[in-house]
């Protein structure tokens, strides 16, 4: 087997505490060495990059790249303008990758020719939660468009915990370049988007079932937990572009209609409840008032709230809620969100 170069590009933004704990040793310590490791300073106001450089100076494969914050999509896309690799990984410095996560997938590569590798990666509950589990996909080459179209719903977009990451796959830098991808410059969710533009384009992806990485779930410090200005037009974004390039790709059915409307109506959600209420979100109850409105009153909210009602069973919260936000009554939404936060409250007290 050939001995080509891989670029791990890693975006860090005020990760202190996991540099210092780690100090990138899953990532240095690969059994495969031919490495290019691309650090990209987002802005940071901690120890991060200097914490880098200390790093930096123990291993010669690592380049720094300090840059103002512009989020995630933005440090990703500045990695790939400076990446020299024959093959392309992502990872996220809070997770794990396992020690032979790039060897495994160069000989993958090298082997098959493919232009993208799908790998399967255990996932663990910080909180406990959860049982520790993987997932794991099957054994697939898929050496055609139309045979990554025919596995896409059910081995590719259905998998449990999501399969948006760019962290469970291994990119030909080539093929990056040949269609000049890069990430949306969005605070939240940029993977989904970054990948799905690839799968109506791959002629050749490969599903393998080792597990090379350990995904940390987070109650804290998790998109949740975060303000963020424009939300929902992320969302609408999301989906909106999944549903073009289903269409676009022969794929628009009932399963992938039901999947980006469940996806939309959580997002909208989220963006009401969470984000409009959030302290950071400095506003008055009258402007607050005509915000949700004007989400709510949008052609695309008002269709996704006519299928949620119409396709499926909610839970009381949720039907609570869909009734209040289809009559766009704030009252009714304040009144709701008092009572179910309250209740979570005193459940919590009593566990």
């Amino acid at each position: 087997m050939s001995n080509p170069k891989v670029s791990i590009l890693i975006s860090l933004y005020n990760v202190q505490k996991f540099l210092l704990e780690k100090e990138l040793s899953d990532v240095r310590n690969q059994t495969y060495k031919n490495l290019e490791i691309i650090l990209v300073d987002d802005g940071s106001t901690d120890s991060t990059l200097s914490i880098c450089k200390q790093i930096a100076s123990k291993d010669k494969r690592i380049t720094i790249i300090h840059k103002e914050n512009g989020g995630l999509g933005s440090a990703r896309n500045t990695g790939l303008e400076r990446a020299t690799g024959k093959y392309i990984y992502f990872c996220d410095i809070d997770d794990t990758i396992h020690a032979n996560l790039v060897e495994r997938n160069v000989k993958v590569m090298e082997e098959t020719k493919a232009e993208m590798i799908v790998f399967s990666f255990h996932v663990i509950y910080a909180d406990n939660s959860s049982p520790e589990e993987n997932v794991v996909f099957p054994n697939l080459d898929l050496a055609s468009n139309e045979m990554i179209k025919k596995n896409f719903i059910e081995k590719l977009l259905l998998v449990r915990n999501g399969n948006g990451f760019v962290w469970n796959k291994f990119y030909s830098r080539d093929f990056i370049e040949q269609h000049h991808f890069r990430f949306k410059n969005h605070r939240i969710q940029q993977d989904e988007l970054f990948n799905i533009q690839f799968y109506p384009k791959l002629t050749h992806l490969v599903l393998i079932p080792d597990v090379l990485y350990t995904y940390y779930i987070y109650n804290t410090g998790n998109n949740r937990s975060h303000y963020i200005p424009n939300r929902f037009e992320i969302y609408q974004d999301i989906f909106n572009s999944f549903k073009s390039q289903f269409k676009s790709w022969g794929i628009l059915n009932s399963k992938t209609i039901d999947y980006i409307n469940v996806r939309f109506w959580n997002g909208i959600k989220d963006s009401i409840l969470f984000n409009t209420f959030h302290p950071e979100f400095h506003i008055n109850n009258i402007d607050r008032k005509k915000h949700i409105i004007s989400i709510l009153s949008k052609p695309d909210v008002k269709k996704n709230l006519e299928y949620i009602s119409k396709t499926h069973h909610l839970r009381f919260n949720d039907k609570r809620y869909l009734s209040a936000f289809s009559k766009q009554n704030v009252g009714l939404i304040i009144f709701w969100r008092c009572i179910f936060n309250c209740l979570s409250k005193i459940k919590k007290m009593i566990s």
